[in-house]
């Protein structure tokens, strides 16, 4: 049997990701105000998005523009976007 305190490759991946995401949140949460800067997701009738009030964040491109440049030693090795990958 597994022990679920043990974390393969996808889980140090997804850790560094999550951690460079946080980076850029903070570097962008200067500049936003969350509460106003939502908008509403337009969606049709029959999708259900509308029926759970997803929304979508104004901050989107800033939030992407500081996430892009982002680079550290990650637990899983070099954490770099290339082309956005």
């Amino acid at each position: 049997m597994q022990s679920t305190s043990e974390i393969n490759l996808f889980g140090l991946w997804a850790y560094d990701t999550i951690w460079a995401l946080a980076k850029a949140v903070e570097l962008v949460g200067l500049e936003v105000n969350y509460s106003s800067d939502v908008l509403k997701h337009k969606t049709d009738s029959k999708n259900t998005d509308e029926m759970f009030g997803i929304t979508v964040s104004k901050a989107g491109p800033r939030l992407l523009q500081a996430l892009l440049p982002t680079s550290f030693q990650g637990l899983s090795g070099k954490f770099q976007l290339i082309n956005g990958h």
